[in-house]
């Protein structure tokens, strides 16, 4: 059986995709540019396939639409032809299957929430 898609899993695959592109975890979740969107696809790709959620588990875990899900996972699937991606990919489910009770790591990000200069990355605070 699989495990539960949790924060932390989602957490995980976003820093490791970040990680494997050398991006900010900010961008994975928010870029339309090229390099940030395949890092978003395969982290949808490797939630889908190492936990027990479904597509619209993970629309709701990204802040997506379940058809951007949809199309995330095809494009994931056709750019896992590519070696590079592909390892990529692994690196990330990787990270998925290996995240079991850890908490999230903390890391600086630009972005600033309030005036108490409360930081938050991936939409956890940081």
């Amino acid at each position: 059986m699989k495990p539960p898609l949790t924060p932390a899993r989602i957490t995980a695959a976003v820093e490791a995709a970040a990680s494997s592109y050398e991006l900010d975890p900010y961008l994975v979740r928010t870029s339309r540019q090229p390099r940030p969107s395949e890092a978003r696809f395969a982290v949808y790709a490797a939630l889908k396939v190492e936990t027990s959620a479904n597509i619209s588990d993970i629309a709701r875990a990204m802040d997506r639409d379940h058809t951007s899900i949809l199309h995330g996972l095809e494009r994931a699937e056709q750019l896992a032809l590519d070696s590079d991606y592909a390892a990529k990919l692994d690196r990330i489910r990787a990270a998925v299957r290996a995240d079991d009770a850890l908490p999230p790591t903390p890391h600086s990000c630009a972005r600033r929430t309030n005036s108490t200069s409360t930081r938050v990355c991936c939409r956890r605070p940081c």
